[in-house]
């Protein structure tokens, strides 16, 4: 997960979205959780929770982050897929990688 909060961090590195971490790491949060429902209904492959979470955000930077965010939670465990402890979790690791 720390790997894809520095690729969202990198793209967040002009100084007018670096003032806006906060609302940066939980708009990232809620498409990790997102892509986590999707994954839990089950029937979506990862490519199709990419397709569905892109037409629902057109943010160029999510966009990208999207592939590595709906990857990453393809990785997990069906037990450790609980969407509101991954937005949380997520968002805290985002904003401590923000402040460094």
């Amino acid at each position: 997960m720390r790997r894809i909060a520095a690729l969202f961090l990198a793209f967040c590195a002009a100084p007018a979205m670096a003032q806006d971490l906060p609302t940066l790491c939980e708009t990232s949060a809620g498409i990790a959780a997102a892509a986590a429902e999707v994954r839990l209904a089950g029937g979506a492959t990862e490519a199709q929770a990419v397709a569905r979470l892109q037409a629902e955000n057109e943010s160029p930077a999510a966009q990208v982050l999207m592939l590595e965010i709906a990857a990453w939670v393809w990785t997990l465990p069906e037990a450790q897929l609980d969407p509101a402890a991954i937005e949380a979790a997520f968002a805290e690791q985002c904003l401590a990688q923000g402040s460094r």
